[in-house]
């Protein structure tokens, strides 16, 4: 497991499409790239969700004379963003190196909830975390199992019995990477089929209206029957969850209420 890019300058490396215009970049520098977790609808990403580009040259100066990528890299000194701690130390500032990997975790999560099969390998800014399967492990671990495991509803309830409320904000809890590298999950093996694939391909909504979709009470179900939950076991399961979210989110807006009385006085 592993953090995701750090750039140093996301304001350099990350660019939408009205800079992207703007310095008329040629295409072979610039990368698709996940900046933030919200810009993900579904379980399985899809390209045409993401808003920006990442900035992707391992090209010399020498090499990129003549080109509208030289002198992105040349503004981008003017702005000093090469003497920002993360790049001082390198030569060639703007080449960027990092890992991908095909499973993503939010390090923070709200009302919405997703383990991610990012099948593309597509780079993904530090707010996600990599997963990769053991090398000794790969044969028995399907990756298609694996993201449907992980995005059960009793998934989620681990993690909100578990979690950290992130400071400042009740409505977020966080996932630190000491503490997904040591969580313990539940692994099926499924049997292929296009009602649980369903639930891949739509977008994710807070979970108050996900424990009432088809596709993923016929996913929860296969989880329960392996455990060997009653009917009310399950059912306690969708109430502890929804118990949990609310009651962080009452917290959260209890603090706000406050917060706001005290700046009246």
């Amino acid at each position: 497991m592993r953090f995701g890019i750090k750039t140093g300058a996301n304001e350099f490396f990350y660019l939408d499409e009205e800079k992207i215009k703007e310095w008329g970049i040629e295409k072979r520098f610039l990368k698709p790239v996940i900046k933030s977790p919200r810009e993900c609808k579904k379980i399985l990403i899809d390209p045409s969700d993401l808003k920006y580009k990442i900035f992707m040259c391992h090209e010399d100066k020498k090499d990129l004379k003549g080109t509208n990528a030289l002198e992105y890299i040349k503004w981008g000194e003017e702005q000093k963003f090469n003497l920002r701690p993360t790049l001082l130390s390198k030569t060639a500032w703007w080449q960027i190196e990092f890992d991908v990997g095909e499973f993503l975790w939010w390090k923070s999560i709200g009302e919405r909830y997703c383990f991610f099969w990012n099948r593309e390998k597509i780079p993904v800014d530090q707010r996600n975390y990599y997963i990769k399967i053991k090398e000794q492990h790969k044969s028995e671990i399907k990756a298609r199992d694996l993201v449907l495991s992980l995005n059960s509803t009793i998934d989620r309830l681990f993690i909100e019995a578990n979690a950290r409320e992130m400071t400042g904000s009740y409505t977020i809890i966080e996932l630190p990477v000491e503490d997904v590298a040591r969580k313990k999950f539940i692994f099926i093996n499924f049997e292929k089929s296009d009602d649980l694939d369903k639930i891949l391909h739509r977008n994710i909504v807070n979970i108050n209206e996900e424990i009432t979709m088809q596709d993923r009470r016929n996913l929860d179900s296969v989880i329960f029957d392996a455990l060997n939950l009653t009917k009310g076991e399950r059912e306690a399961v969708y109430e502890a969850v929804i118990d949990l979210v609310e009651a962080r989110l009452k917290k959260a807006g209890s603090l706000d209420r406050q917060g706001i009385e005290e700046e009246e006085e």
